[in-house]
C-alpha cells in the first residue's frame, strides 16, 4: 500500500477541524505574514495541492505507535491530523514506489520539518530549498564519516519540528500550529546523530529534490 492512502482514523461528525477550516486558517496565515493570497483563494485552488481523502486523524491516538520506513524508525504523530498532499503521480514518471509502507524496494524514510506557515506554499509548489542556519555543515555525519554540509533541515522527531514551527497561529479562536511531514531518500540522509540513540536527530538532505512533502499536520496548542 502506499502512505498516503492509509486511510486511518477519521474525522467524527461535528468536528471543529474540517478541510474548509484548515484551508481557511492557511491562508490567514499567508496573509498575517504579508503573502498575497489572491491566486490561493480562487476556487478549487486548495484541492490542487491536496487530498483529502486521504487526511489521517492522529488527535485521539495515545499509544506510541513506531514502524520502519525506508529503512530507519518512524512514530506516527500522536495529537495531530494529517491533510494529505496531492502527490501521487507527481514524482519519477508516476512512480510511486517513494510513497511505500510495507518496506519494499525504493520506499523512502519519513521525516518531519518545522517551519512558519510563510514556507508552506513555496514548499507545496516547487520543493524545498537549503535555508539560512546551517548549524552543522562542518560536522560529520555520524554513519558515514563525510562532512554534512549544506542542505535541507529535518528530523525523525515530532517535537523537534513542532519546536521549530514556532508560535503558531490564532484563527477562530484555535492557536495552530503546523509541521510538514515528509519522505526522505534514506541514502541522501546526513545524519548529525544516530536516531536509535537519539529520537528527535537532526537529518540534513543535502540536495533538495530528496525530501518530499506529503502532509501538513495541524494540531491545537493549549494556551
Amino acid at each position: 500500500p502506499y502512505d498516503v492512502y492509509l486511510m486511518g482514523r477519521q474525522q467524527t461528525q461535528g468536528d471543529w477541524l474540517t478541510p474548509d477550516f484548515f484551508f481557511r486558517c492557511f491562508i490567514s496565515a499567508c496573509k498575517q505574514l504579508g503573502q498575497n493570497t489572491r491566486a490561493y483563494e480562487q476556487p478549487g485552488k486548495m484541492y490542487e495541492w491536496f487530498d483529502c481523502r486521504a487526511n489521517v486523524d492522529w488527535r485521539q491516538q495515545t499509544d506510541t505507535i513506531k514502524h520502519t520506513r525506508g529503512g530507519l524508525p518512524y512514530t506516527e504523530p500522536n495529537g495531530f491530523y494529517g491533510f494529505a498532499v496531492n502527490v501521487l503521480g507527481k514524482y519519477d514518471n508516476g512512480d510511486n514506489r517513494w510513497m511505500k509502507a510495507d518496506g519494499s524496494p525504493g520506499e523512502w524514510a519519513i521525516a518531519y520539518h518545522g517551519t512558519k506557515v510563510s514556507g508552506f506554499p513555496q514548499i507545496l509548489q516547487k520543493g524545498f530549498r537549503s535555508g539560512g542556519g546551517q548549524a552543522y555543515k562542518d560536522h560529520t555525519c555520524v554513519k558515514t564519516g563525510k562532512t554534512i554540509g549544506v542542505g535541507v533541515y529535518c528530523t525523525p522527531g515530532l517535537y523537534t519540528a513542532e519546536y521549530y514551527a514556532g508560535s503558531g497561529h490564532t484563527f477562530e479562536g484555535h492557536q495552530i500550529v503546523f509541521v510538514m511531514q515528509c519522505r526522505v531518500r534514506p541514502s541522501a540522509i546526513k545524519h548529525v546523530s544516530d536516531c536509535a540513540t537519539d529520537p528527535e536527530a537532526f537529518w540534513v538532505v543535502n540536495d533538495p529534490k530528496d525530501i518530499r512533502p506529503y502532509r501538513v499536520l495541524i494540531t491545537k496548542m493549549n494556551c
